[in-house]
């Protein structure tokens, strides 16, 4: 077993064994400006409609105000991880005529009421952090992502997640600028397969 694997051994076991001892003792006393330990752990309403999405998905991606068809097609699978804390998209398909796949993470933080997640795809070795809110209980949800483009470049990101409808949602990714105005859009509509 690597040291890596060791590690991540000993941060689940450690895990495990508090989140036992809080179950022996009771819970423990609510913070005054939040949920308890527990009640930040458990799933809630955000995380029963994010699973909501769980599925097998056709992708068409375009870029955003061109006119242009879409350029690429692909797919993409979405289930629930962690019983159902987290939901895990994996996809694959074609851009400007390259293969590209990609994995994704986005949950719901209890304890920060916040949606919060990661991206990732062959396009790049960098991880892409998200977090942001949804205004409408996560019908729509509005994220900000960034990663580290080159040493010290940070490329930012402002993300829209809109449901259309139980198999359609559309997710919009507009580039931010140094500026703070935004760049380059793409928009990728998910159909249930």
């Amino acid at each position: 077993m690597n040291r890596a694997s060791t590690f991540l051994l000993g941060v689940s076991a450690g895990a495990a064994l508090l989140a036992g001892a809080l179950r022996q003792q009771g819970e423990p006393a609510k913070p005054a400006s939040g949920p308890s330990a527990i009640e930040a752990a458990t799933p809630g309403p955000a995380h029963k409609r994010l699973a909501q999405r769980a599925g097998s998905y056709a992708t068409s991606t375009k870029f955003v105000g061109t006119g242009a068809p879409p350029d690429s097609k692909g797919s993409a699978t979405i289930k629930p991880v962690l019983e159902g804390r987290f939901l895990l998209e994996e996809n694959a398909g074609s851009f400007e005529g390259q293969p590209s796949a990609g994995m994704r993470v986005l949950g719901y933080n209890n304890a920060t009421k916040q949606y919060e997640g990661f991206w990732m795809f062959t396009g790049s070795t960098a991880v892409m952090s998200l977090a942001g809110t949804s205004a409408d209980d996560g019908k729509t949800i509005e994220l900000a992502g960034a990663f580290e483009a080159a040493p010290g470049v940070k490329q930012a990101f402002r993300i829209v997640s809109r449901e259309i409808d139980a198999d359609h949602f559309v997710v919009e990714m507009h580039a931010k600028l140094a500026d703070g105005s935004e760049g380059a859009s793409f928009e990728t509509t998910y159909t249930r397969r």
